[in-house]
């Protein structure tokens, strides 16, 4: 899942909606900024959703399976 850094947003800012352990570094080391990198306003970075999170099936699938 990707999202647009809104404007004053930092890694532990962004982490802190992501239920996993050190979220923080996981994202960091997700989009490339690990150790201690920040995005920047505007960047578009990868975040870890939950499955079943409102994602929606991929093409050609329904969530029975068929």
């Amino acid at each position: 899942h990707y999202i647009q850094v809104p404007r004053g947003a930092t890694m532990a800012s962004l982490a802190a909606s992501v239920q996993i352990p050190d979220a923080e570094a996981q994202l960091r080391l997700l989009n490339g900024l690990y150790p201690r990198g920040e995005p920047r306003a505007g960047d578009w970075i990868k975040t870890i959703r939950k499955p079943g999170g409102g994602a929606h099936p991929a093409p050609g699938k329904t969530k029975s399976g068929q």
